[in-house]
């Protein structure tokens, strides 16, 4: 880390293999998280230098923290999104998973949703993150949906596809879901 106003490094580290790349930061800054080249990430405290890991991320694509920093949500080719609690890196959740790849991943602001993009019939799926169930599968139209993200204020998702689509859809309410499962139940 280098302080913006002298330029001199506060704390820096070095990896394994030289072939590190910066993946991102927890929303409250605590946290960077670094992938090798040998499948393996790491957390780093920024405030101690303290290090966790290694989490093994074979094939892992996109990478989200929770906006409270203590979740961190891979997606994988397998079709899993993998949940990690953070600091602990206890593996949370392995389960949710797809018919094809899961490319990418992103929380509402309020980190009471996860948003995974894959393909196809699979554009988006929701998922409730205090159930633990998906909420809704949302289709698409275009190839794999590599980027995935929230607006601020957590009403609309939008999804990039690989052949260049946009997706937006508007984020039901949770009063909407529940009138909808209402009627669903009804309807039975």
């Amino acid at each position: 880390i280098h302080s913006v106003t002298t330029g001199r490094s506060i704390s820096s580290w070095s990896a394994p293999g030289n072939e590190w790349g910066l993946d991102g930061f927890s929303s409250d800054g605590r946290w960077c998280l670094a992938s090798g080249a040998n499948e393996q990430m790491l957390l780093r405290e920024l405030s101690s230098g303290r290090e966790l890991g290694p989490l093994r991320t074979t094939r892992g694509h996109s990478r989200a923290f929770s906006p409270d920093g203590r979740q961190l949500a891979i997606a994988f080719d397998s079709g899993l999104v993998r949940l990690w609690d953070v600091p602990s890196l206890t593996e949370e959740a392995p389960d949710r998973g797809f018919l094809r790849a899961a490319h990418s991943v992103a929380f509402s602001p309020d980190g009471r949703r996860l948003a995974v993009g894959s393909g196809s019939d699979e554009t988006i799926k929701l998922w409730d993150m205090e159930s633990g169930q998906p909420m809704l599968t949302l289709p698409g139209e275009g190839g794999p949906c590599w980027a995935t993200a929230f607006s601020a204020d957590g009403s609309t998702i939008a999804t990039q596809h690989q052949l260049g689509m946009l997706d937006v859809w508007r984020v039901p309410s949770w009063e909407e879901i529940a009138d909808a499962e209402a009627d669903q139940q009804a309807a039975l």
